[in-house]
Order: structure tokens, then sequence, then C-alpha cells
């Protein structure tokens, strides 16, 4: 499959604040960098590619909500390179370790998926 290199640019789309204290922002934020450290995108990438490697370099938006127990849900991949790509984005998502209770937060990552 060669080497595969997947950068994200982070975007959140929450505020406000809750009693835990810990803002929607901050949650925002802190659930980018959990979904990025699971390299769930990377793994799923590099999967797709295996099965198709005519597949082109390219980026993805994928946006979700993270709920008040901390799980990834709402799961939406803009602009994918391939419909298994946005199935086990979605799959493997579900299995990131929950962040914790807190509260309910949307956030958008940007993956450059890049084939070499």
């Amino acid at each position: 499959v060669g080497n595969t290199t997947l950068r994200t640019t982070q975007a959140p789309t929450a505020g406000g604040s809750n009693p835990t204290g810990e803002s929607e922002q901050a949650r925002a934020n802190r659930s980018m960098r959990v979904f990025r450290d699971s390299r769930v995108a990377d793994n799923c990438w590099q999967q797709v590619l295996r099965q198709n490697p005519a597949l082109r370099s390219g980026s993805v938006t994928i946006q979700y909500t993270v709920s008040n127990q901390g799980r990834f849900t709402n799961i939406e991949v803009m602009n994918s390179p391939d419909p298994r790509f946005t199935q086990c984005i979605r799959s493997r998502s579900g299995g990131i370790a929950p962040m914790g209770g807190g509260p309910s937060a949307s956030a958008q990552i940007t993956v450059n998926l890049t084939a070499s």
C-alpha cells in the first residue's frame, strides 16, 4: 500500500458551559484530540486503500457530536473517497473510549488523506 500520512485541522462548533465546569468549547477541543489520537481515520484510510489502491489523496471533513456521556455520535463524513471509508469511520468511532460526563458538544475535523 505504501506510506500513508494523516493530517488534521480542527474546528470546534460549540459554545456555552455547564455545571461540571468544562465548557462546551473545551469539551469540543478535547474531543478533537481524543478523536485524532484514536487513529480511527488513519486506520480506516489504510484499510480502504488496501481494498482499493487506486484511490487518490484528498481531504474529508468529519463532523460528530460528543454526548453528555462522552460517546462519539452523529458521525458524518463529507467528501468521502469511498463508501467503505465512511462506514469504517462510523463503525470504529463507536469504539473510542468514552470521554466521561460533561456537556454535549459538536466538532468537526478536516483530515488530509495521502497515499504515496
